[in-house]
């Protein structure tokens, strides 16, 4: 009897493990659509915006060609500040380079706490946006553009 329960207890265990089949599980990376495009409003060169990060930061620069500065963060902070327009030319140099016309729209990663940037200028006379994040594969052009605008940024006091 003994040898009978051992028996049937084997084939039953074997029975089990053959049913349940482990499976690899392919990590997917959240999609992250693309930002809704409004056409930039006429004297405005870009708009600089960083999300996310740690501290979970939604801030906004608007660059105007004629020197303003609006800054406006998610938590109700609004400031403008004046600069002379001949400190806009580098991010103004940087737009009108063939390369900033050829990057994507999106250079994605994964992970959690991460700085989302995102860039919206013209191109041909139409608004787009390209968007990127820490950890993701930015080209080291759109990364001298997002430092253009960053300090730009800092040029408000917070």
């Amino acid at each position: 009897m003994r040898i009978m329960f051992i028996s049937l207890l084997g084939l039953w265990l074997t029975a089990c493990s053959a049913a349940v089949t482990p499976t690899a599980l392919t990590p997917v990376a959240p999609e992250t659509p693309p930002p809704t495009i409004e056409p930039l409003r006429a004297g405005v060169l870009a708009i600089y915006r960083q999300q996310g990060c740690f501290v979970g930061l939604d801030e906004t620069l608007i660059v105007h060609f004629d020197g303003t500065l609006d800054f406006a963060a998610a938590r109700g902070t609004a400031q403008q500040a004046q600069i002379a327009i001949e400190e806009l030319a580098e991010l103004q140099d940087l737009l009108a380079q063939p390369e900033f016309a050829e990057l994507e729209a999106l250079y994605q990663a994964v992970g959690d706490d991460l700085c989302v940037y995102t860039i919206t200028a013209r191109r041909a006379g139409q608004s787009f946006a390209i968007t990127t994040m820490d950890g993701a594969a930015t080209p080291e052009f759109l990364q001298q553009v997002i430092d253009a605008a960053a300090r730009l940024r800092r040029r408000i006091k917070a």
